[in-house]
């Protein structure tokens, strides 16, 4: 087949081949203006305990730093103890001297960051977070003093990089690598009223090679505990001033409360009389009188419960605080047989 030229076919065919070339030039370089415009060099960003590197994790936050000589010199026995130092640091989530604590947490050491608990303080070793319980407490204690080489702690939140367990802090605690050597030390200490022994043993030691390098700490230590009742200022529910107030009426001596329909049947007992004050069925304890026969219902007979206590004065009642003694007789002193400090025995390895 042949086509036929005319003058309409070519100007039609010239100008299709222009504008197909002038869009090609305009989308060259509208390309290479762009390419231009986003080029743009960033520093490496490395976040200390993550692998995240990102722009957003660029602004400067306050680490204290504590180094190996620092933990010599403190003399600290664990690293919890070490931490616990630190002005930012809050009361512990489960203290040692709540001795009726219990669960998977009891003997534990944690860590709360400006006191805003410590499953809302992220404890990392090495840049990776440490195992946590069911509730989400980490033990510190599982660490031995003798592997670590610092520990650094972001002491403002940090929820925006790690989360909502980061909102106290971070403490990111950085082991001993490339250890050369064996290191073994021991303490021994105790308070000045002789009681609450402190033992401890510890080594660490390591090699390097061609190939890598291996590095093993372990520790081991013990830590008598303390009986409320050994010092003065817990040996009593309010103080040595009050010795006999706000013990317990609920004690070894046992005692109960005889319901209504049950008082004929203690005749040893004065029991209070029903009123609008006291209600229908008022409350009187009664218990075994010292030597009596608990078979015999003649020998009960009514519990002391004064307590003592404190007049507070007040705006309606303007005056000096009064108080009345406490009276010991029926009562306990569960201060007696509480620990202010409780034992702990602990043994760890670090490879």
């Amino acid at each position: 087949m042949k086509f036929k030229t005319t003058q309409l076919r070519d100007a039609i065919t010239v100008a299709l081949v222009v504008g197909v070339s002038a869009t090609a030039g305009t989308g060259a370089a509208f390309a290479q203006t762009t390419s231009t415009a986003s080029a743009t060099t960033l520093d490496r960003i490395e976040v200390t305990g993550t692998r995240i590197r990102q722009v957003d994790t660029e602004t400067a936050q306050p680490v204290l730093i504590i180094s190996r000589e620092d933990i010599d010199k403190q003399g600290f026995t664990s690293v919890a103890d070490i931490l616990q130092n630190i002005s930012a640091i809050g009361t512990p989530p489960l203290s040692r001297a709540a001795p009726l604590s219990s669960g998977e947490n009891a003997g534990g050491t944690f860590i709360s960051l400006r006191n805003l608990g410590g499953q809302r303080t992220l404890v990392l070793v090495n840049g990776k977070r440490l195992g946590i319980s069911t509730s989400g407490f980490a033990d510190i204690s599982l660490i031995p003093t003798a592997a670590v080489e610092r520990i650094e702690v972001l002491k403002d939140g940090a929820s925006s990089i790690y989360g909502s367990d980061a909102v106290g802090g971070v403490i990111n605690v950085i082991t001993r690598t490339n250890f050369e050597g064996a290191s073994a030390s021991a303490y021994y200490g105790h308070y000045g009223e002789g009681v609450g022994e402190i033992t401890k043993g510890d080594f660490v030691m390591g090699f390097t090679g061609d190939r890598g390098s291996v590095t093993v700490a372990a520790e081991w230590g013990k830590e008598d505990g303390v009986m409320a009742k050994d010092r003065p200022f817990s040996a009593f529910p309010r103080g040595a001033n009050h010795p006999f107030d706000n013990w317990t009426a609920v004690g070894q001596f046992g005692g109960f409360a005889p319901s209504f329909s049950q008082r004929a049947l203690f005749p040893g007992v004065t029991f209070n009389s029903p009123s609008a004050a006291l209600g229908p069925n008022p409350v009187t304890r009664a218990v075994l009188r010292s030597g009596g026969d608990p078979r015999n219902p003649l020998d009960y007979i009514n519990q002391n419960l004064n307590t003592g206590g404190c007049n507070l004065a007040t705006p309606a009642s303007p005056g000096p605080q009064t108080c009345i003694d406490g009276n010991p007789l029926h009562k306990s002193n569960t201060n007696q047989q509480t620990s202010l400090r409780t034992a702990l025995d602990r043994k760890s390895v670090y490879v």
